[in-house]
């Protein structure tokens, strides 16, 4: 039986496999690949896509596996030969390939970057294996053992130089009929080692005639975590050098070891690349005979520059709120089966009504949550979802974490469950995400993710970082190049992480905002998340007014070490309101008068909602300072961006006539303490004498957020995000 909160496929039994096909998950497009159980047309199975593309638990690998096992089932009826001749069964699937066993040479690096390189190689190695595996099929009723391989080499390969005979001969002896297990990355490791220019590969792969493969039976590979097998002259996974790079100075070398990173993620995506080039040229070439499924991570997308048209060959594996959402409800399912647990009778009793419905999937929930359906005010399934990061692996290990609470499941227990999984799948991301953020071996690691998790914490007083610095004061500021007040080390770690999906901007949204963890591109009419390049990261997050980290990273730092705003919710793009805090300061006009209402949320109001009308022309100036931090959703603003934000005011209506009095170099003291009675000071940092108007003075907005003045129905126009109508929690 299927196994409720799995999260390796590599421990699902294939047996029982219309279950396993029942409970698959996520997109519709997903059907493409494994459609529903009921199969009419066997020869859909083998129609596009070939490539699966996503990030690491995506569920490329239990699809792929769910694929050869279907496959398996109609092997006579659609004629098939698979790559392995002996499956070594780890409940229900073949192995081909070994993490971290293929060295990449030091020498001649600058080959291995090549794409047209791999592709040779795999084209070469695929339709080598499908000429020797059908020969070998087709000749054995009419030839002993020993004489196969002079029979192959009469009939196949007549024109092949001793070189190319070599070659080929090579993949026949360790492409035995005894091989069982990893076959593929020996042969791959042993290709790689000897042969130095891989041209070889390709003027060999020319001499095989894919339209007349011996027999009429199709040749059938999966091929699987091919971006893990790789390694280099160490023994280090390549993915984990492009990690150390990422937490290093950026020079493009790792400290001490002499690796040229930047070639290090070169090889990896062309490894990659020129697989999934080799898959889509096989089966064309082949009249649809030689069959390839290969796996690869979600960053070939923006690299791959191959010839064919990828969109129609891939299945790229994005999930929506929905989509996760299915998942977890999915495994509910699974839960309540295993555990034999009826779904609660809450709606079922006397009390019911006669003609209510009952929504069945509300009752599993209400029977896996228990006491635990609301945390802290907030749907549990929400809260689950807002912490999870978009990959049905992250929403999975959360639902494990709960599963294993007591029958009776607390407020607090289920909150704490979903932060500890949050924060093992965000470990996870951190360390196997390409960029990586933590070193994941080596006698250092720990000594560096500790340092790398006090930076993180440094950066992170609570999970919104606003702006403060004006955009012309940071760049004189050779420490600080961008506006939250940040040394130069700590936002380039923020860059990573946003890179990673970590760090949201709002964007405007219906008058409001949302927050965006991805940077969208246009793909074929339709929008697709991707890895931001590094100035693309740099200029989004300097753009914004504040940035919020993912509730999955506030769990792995601990919600109990920094503040965390808990009403940010999920999605691809998470919907927040424009302001995080309640408003305590409205800034509104009546009667062609300037009123400020403050209530008992403002730090020096002494619980008292305090109204009144704004006449001395100083008050006017601070209060104008307050619009415009409101308007640009910034503590500190400059005198220049207040004197141009009252200007914008006086262009809508003739009575906003601020401006004067700030030109008066004396004012600014008077503007300082203008509403300090009102429990709100505005502190002035005056800057470099740059020019006689002291357009470079900063006021300081205290007592008070720029996030929670209110600007009404007059003065709204100037806000860019809008006004937040959110109360808080």
């Amino acid at each position: 039986m299927l196994e409720p909160w799995t999260n390796d496929a590599g421990s699902i039994n294939f047996e029982n496999l219309p279950q396993v096909m029942n409970k698959l998950f996520g997109p519709d497009k997903i059907r493409r690949f494994i459609p529903n159980y009921v199969i009419r047309n066997p020869e859909d199975l083998l129609s596009r896509p070939y490539i699966l593309i996503g990030s690491k638990g995506s569920g490329k690998t239990l699809l792929l596996r769910c694929k050869e096992a279907i496959l398996k089932q109609f092997e006579e009826e659609l004629s098939l030969v698979f790559a392995p001749y002996a499956h070594d069964l780890r409940k229900g699937h073949s192995i081909l390939l070994t993490g971290q066993s293929i060295r990449i040479p030091a020498r001649s690096r600058n080959m291995y970057r090549s794409v047209r390189a791999w592709f040779s190689l795999f084209y070469f190695l695929i339709a080598c294996m499908s000429l020797i595996r059908l020969a070998r099929h087709h000749m054995a009723p009419r030839y002993r053992v020993e004489e196969t391989y002079d029979e192959f080499c009469r009939v196949y390969l007549q024109e092949a130089s001793p070189v190319q005979k070599d070659l080929v001969g090579e993949v026949w002896r360790m492409y035995a009929e005894d091989q069982k297990g990893e076959f593929l990355s020996r042969i791959i490791s042993r290709l790689v080692q000897a042969h130095h220019d891989f041209h070889i590969f390709e003027s060999t792969a020319e001499l095989i005639d894919l339209g007349s493969l011996p027999g009429d039976r199709r040749f059938v590979i999966l091929i699987d975590s091919i971006d893990e097998s790789f390694c280099d002259e160490n023994g280090a996974a390549l993915v984990e050098n492009i990690g150390e790079f990422v937490g290093g100075k950026g020079d493009g070398s790792v400290p001490g070891k002499g690796i040229d990173v930047a070639d290090t993620i070169e090889i990896w995506t062309a490894i990659q690349c020129g697989l999934a080039d080799a898959v889509i040229k096989l089966w064309e070439k082949s009249n649809n005979r030689i069959v390839a499924y290969a796996t690869v991570r979600g960053e070939l997308k923006s690299a791959y520059k191959g010839d064919a048209q990828l969109k129609d060959y891939t299945l790229s594996l994005e999930y929506t709120r929905d989509d996760l959402e299915s998942v977890f409800d999915s495994n509910v399912q699974l839960w309540m089966e295993v555990n034999q647990r009826p779904p609660s009778e809450e709606g079922h009793g006397k009390s019911a009504k006669v003609h209510e419905t009952v929504d069945p999937r509300e009752q599993r929930l209400k029977a896996f949550f228990r006491d635990g359906c609301q945390v802290a005010g907030e749907d549990a399934l929400s809260r689950v979802l807002r912490h999870a990061l978009p990959y049905p692996r992250c929403v999975v290990e959360i639902g494990r974490e709960i599963s294993e609470l007591s029958n009776r499941k607390r407020q607090s227990d289920v909150r704490s469950a979903i932060e500890r999984g949050a924060r093992i799948s965000c470990q996870d991301h951190l360390l196997y995400a390409v960029p990586s953020f933590l070193p994941n071996r080596g006698d250092e690691a720990e000594a560096i993710t500790k340092r790398k998790i006090e930076l993180l914490r440094e950066i992170f007083k609570s999970n919104v970082i606003y702006k403060t610095i004006d955009a012309n004061a940071s760049n004189r500021n050779e420490e600080k190049s961008n506006h939250f007040g940040l040394q130069e080390d700590q936002f380039q770690t923020l860059i990573r992480l946003r890179q990673l999906g970590l760090i949201g901007i709002p964007i405007p949204a219906g008058g409001g905002c949302e927050l965006d963890f991805y940077e969208d591109s246009f793909d074929g009419g339709k929008s697709e998340r991707t890895t931001e390049r590094i100035a693309t990261a740099r200029e989004r997050l300097m753009s914004a007014p504040y940035l919020v980290a993912h509730s999955a990273l506030a769990a792995y730092l601990g919600s109990d070490m920094i503040k965390v705003d808990r009403r940010i919710r999920p999605g691809e793009r998470l919907p927040c309101p424009p302001q995080l805090y309640r408003p305590s300061v409205y800034i509104y006009v009546q009667n062609g008068k300037l009123m400020l209402k403050i209530d008992s949320t403002s730090a020096d109001a002494e619980g008292q909602e305090k109204v009144v009308e704004v006449n001395d022309r100083y008050a006017k100036l601070a209060v104008s300072v307050l619009i415009c931090a409101a308007a640009l959703c910034k503590d500190e603003v400059s005198n220049k961006e207040v004197k141009a934000n009252n200007d914008k005011m006086q262009m809508m209506e003739k009575r906003f006539r601020f401006n004067g009095a700030l030109k008066d170099q004396g004012a600014v003291k008077h503007i300082a303490s203008a509403l300090k009675p009102l429990g709100l000071n505005i502190g002035v940092r005056k800057k470099r004498q740059l020019d006689k108007e002291h357009d470079h003075d900063l006021f300081a907005v205290q007592g008070v957020h720029a996030s929670q003045i209110y600007l009404a129905d007059h003065l709204e126009f100037l806000n860019r995000y809008g006004n937040s109508k959110i109360t808080a929690e």
